[in-house]
Formats: structure tokens, C-alpha cells, sequence
């Protein structure tokens, strides 16, 4: 989840919303021009949080 930040210095809100789904709070859609996690990154991101014991 630091990657967006490390990388382009943008808040990373899409994988923040998509850690929200992954705990089942509500989290609302991703605005443009931002875009939703692909399934691979939502892949990982879940790997990671599971490795972190956050989900």
C-alpha cells in the first residue's frame, strides 16, 4: 500500500477502499480519475494484509 505513495506521491485511495470491502465496512466507489484495484492487485493486496494479520 505504500508503492503509490514511494513511487508517485499520490494517496493510495484505491487500495485503502479496497482493504475496507476486504473488513466489510462500507467504502463507496473509487472517483475518477482515480481507478479501482485490478483483481491481481487486490490479489496481493489481500496477500499482504493477510501476511500482516490486518484481515
Amino acid at each position: 500500500m505504500r508503492r503509490p505513495w514511494l513511487e508517485r506521491h499520490v494517496i493510495p485511495i484505491a487500495p485503502l477502499k479496497a482493504w475496507l470491502g476486504m473488513l466489510e465496512l462500507p467504502q463507496g466507489p473509487v472517483w475518477p480519475p482515480l481507478v479501482p484495484l485490478t483483481s491481481d492487485e487486490e490479489s496481493a493486496l489481500r496477500r499482504d494484509l493477510e501476511a500482516a494479520r490486518l484481515v
